[in-house]
């Protein structure tokens, strides 16, 4: 029975490793250099998800200023001429908008192209009075915030000032992809300023400026509604795809595919037939950079073969992230703990699955765990807006899966050390080995087994043993264990124990064989025939000559492994095993060399050559049992005087058995005249005397009760 220590205890080791598992997992996805990884699966929930249907989206459209429009009127087009953007915010001023957001930054004034362009936009901006402008800004190596403000020359003119610097990150390929914006900065100088699309929001909503950077840098949002953020930014939910335009051989642009976003060429707003006001009345309208050589482009979770590697351009990525913040549709990074309590489970479903099922079944749960988890993050991000670490969670079921299942080979391998240990010593090698495959066939602590038993002893032990000295002794109980040994494990028997100068063997234990019974009986002929071929050996030793007692029984026992946990012994228990020791001790009443039970000539006597005994009871029992000679294997008959024998003699037993005592007497004197010294005919000679002088009465039974063991 093998020790159920620490280090083998599969519920401890599977609760070390699901928390190994659900560690690791936490670990990459708390880790920046990791989330790259998660930022790309996050991708392809944005490019799985429904369209948004969101009523708000309705409340953002996009203007974007191409070349068509400015090439032949003002001979360039970068920058964007002032006086076009002046006619611009005047057009669309006419068609009431509720705030008009230019994208486009005014960093420094056109004193030589267009010093009045200039004169003409600011007062086209006052004149609308409700103009968001754009500032950048960048980050020095402190990773300080440095604010760079329009020209001072249109402050004035502009109702309010978002920063247009979107944060990048990696993505797939090594691409700069936005995926966040920053609702809110603090530069080095302490000024608080909201983003592009934070001031287009505090604009729609009402909210005072101040109130909202100062929730957002400090997240305490007593009078604004709260933002997820992450690190400080926000991940952008993105509505939908970016439109897509394309420009056609005369210049002019053509909307091959549309985004969430309505959106328009400026040179339709400005052209002699303009666009209706309704398609502009009373929402956020923001202008931005649409000639083909703008560098306001970016990569977002939409760059794909599916979407044609279509960048989207950075007015409708701040329509994104205003739609975001207008939604309150930000996504939300799970919660840290969440996130561990989640990777506990799966690792654990995953270690528990490894540790019960086989290699197909814990593969397929490997599997389905992953599948069910991209399920699982997908709902929660298109339902609630969480971002479940999908890459870590695969990480964290794929730990929880080599690592038990290392484990669980190491036990496997250890266990079938164990089992090889115990067997290799009384167990034919192909047993051990079939054991070692499969375990399961062992049950520690015992089970109903049929088997058959052969209990061997040398005789006359006792006069050996006083005769030997102890180290000659020795050497001759070693040789002699070997070659009984090693006939049983050639027969597929498997040795039990030995019991002074007794052998005890079981077939059909620990494996089953239904042959059991005749794998008994060819290995107690051979173990007499072996003992044949090495006694000239023996003799030429000085060993005295050995003759062995042979007693085969087939039953039911009760095997396995009995004792305790620092001492026991794997053997079988039952009425069966002690009936096999019985029969090898009624060799010396008969002075046979093989006897085998009724049990074991059933199954047998088509294929053995054996005879009749007696029928007995042994010593302690009451319940008969008919013995049989084994004397050889059908397909090695007897030599002719041994076979006249055996056939007088059994013809003699039939006439005992029906009480003809006269003519059972004719026949054992025969079987005595072919074979002299066959004690069987000799006793049954001497019994049918007996009967003839005196008969016996009507209740008879001709069963020889045993008085010694």
């Amino acid at each position: 029975m093998v020790q159920k220590s620490f280090l083998r205890n599969t519920a401890y080791w599977q609760i070390g490793l699901t928390l190994f598992a659900a560690l690791m997992g936490f670990y990459l996805s708390e880790n920046p250099a990791f989330r790259t990884y998660e930022e790309g699966a996050l991708d392809l929930f944005f490019k799985s998800q429904p369209p948004a249907t969101n009523a708000n989206d309705i409340e953002v459209a996009l203007v974007f200023v191409d070349e068509y429009a400015l090439e032949k009127t003002y001979g360039y087009y970068d920058p964007i001429p002032r006086r076009y953007l002046a006619r611009l915010i005047d057009t669309l001023a006419s068609k009431s908008p509720h705030t008009i957001g230019l994208d486009i930054v005014l960093l420094d004034k056109m004193t030589v192209l267009d010093p009045a362009g200039d004169t003409l936009l600011a007062a086209a901006m006052k004149k609308t009075g409700n103009v968001i402008g754009v500032s950048i800004y960048s980050e020095n190596e402190r990773g300080e915030f440095i604010s760079q403000q329009p020209h001072a020359f249109f402050l004035d003119a502009f109702q309010g000032i978002g920063f247009a610097t979107l944060p990048i990150s990696s993505g797939g390929g090594g691409l700069a992809m936005v995926r966040e914006v920053r609702p809110a900065i603090k530069t080095d100088e302490g000024a608080l300023l909201p983003s592009f699309s934070a001031m287009l929001y505090c604009r729609y909503r009402d909210i005072p400026v101040e109130d909202f950077t100062t929730a957002v840098l400090t997240q305490r949002w007593e009078s604004v509604p709260p933002i997820p953020l992450y690190e400080g930014a926000m991940i952008i939910n993105y509505a939908g795809p970016p439109s897509v335009w394309e420009k056609q051989a005369d210049g002019q642009w053509l909307q091959k595919k549309a985004g969430r976003f309505p959106s328009f060429r400026s040179s339709a707003l400005t052209a002699e037939t303009t666009l209706p006001a309704a398609l502009f009345k009373d929402k956020i309208v923001i202008i931005g950079n649409g000639s083909e050589f703008a560098r306001d482009q970016f990569v977002t979770p939409f760059y794909s073969a599916q979407y044609s590697y279509q960048m989207m351009r950075g007015a409708e990525v701040h329509a994104n992230a205003f739609h975001s913040l207008l939604n309150n549709s930000g996504i939300s990074k799970l919660p840290s703990s969440w996130v561990f309590l989640l990777f506990l489970v799966i690792g654990y479903v995953m270690s528990l699955a490894t540790a019960k099922l086989e290699f197909w079944g814990e593969l397929l749960t490997c599997i389905g765990l992953i599948a069910t988890m991209r399920l699982f993050g997908y709902l929660i991000f298109t339902i609630y807006g969480y971002w479940v670490p999908m890459v870590s969670s695969s990480v964290t079921i794929l730990i929880a899966f080599f690592s038990m299942a290392i484990y669980m080979a190491l036990t496997e391998r250890r266990t079938r050390n164990e089992i090889k240990m115990m067997f290799q010593r009384y167990a034919p090698k192909s047993y051990v080995e079939e054991l070692i495959k499969d375990p399961s066939k062992l049950e520690l602590g015992g089970e109903d087994r049929d088997i058959s038993i052969i209990f061997c002893d040398i005789e006359g032990f006792s006069n050996i043993a006083e005769t030997l000295p102890p180290k000659k002794l020795v050497n001759l109980l070693n040789s002699y264990f070997d070659v009984m040994t090693k006939a049983v494990f050639r027969c597929g028997g498997t040795l039990d124990k030995y019991v002074g100068d007794a052998v005890l063997a079981v077939f059909g234990a620990p494996i089953d064989h239904p042959d059991h019974a005749m794998q008994a009986c060819r290995a107690a002929l051979e173990m007499q025939h072996t003992l044949d071929t090495i006694r000239d050996e023996w003799e030429a030793k000085e060993y005295p000559p050995i003759n062995v007692r042979i007693g085969v029984n087939t039953g039911h026992v009760v095997f396995g492994n009995f004792g305790c946990e620092i001492r026991y012994n794997y053997t079988g228990i039952g009425d069966a095993m002690n009936l096999a020791a019985r029969l090898e001790s009624a060799n010396r009443q008969y002075r046979t060399g093989i006897l085998i039970s009724e049990h074991t000539y059933e199954r047998v006597k088509e294929r053995v050559i054996a005879r009749e005994i007696d029928t007995i009871i042994v010593k302690g029992k009451s319940i008969a049992v008919k013995v049989y000679e084994l004397m050889t294997k059908k397909n090695d008959p007897l030599d002719e005087r041994r076979e006249k024998m055996r056939e007088s003699y059994e013809a003699g037993i039939l006439s005992y058995q029906e009480r003809e005592w006269e003519t059972a007497r004719s026949h054992f004197l025969n079987a005595l005249q072919v074979l002299p010294e066959d004690y069987p005919s000799q006793i049954y000679l001497e019994r049918c005397d007996a009967l003839i002088a005196d008969p016996p009465g009507e209740d008879w039974d001709g069963i020889f009760r045993m008085t010694e063991k």
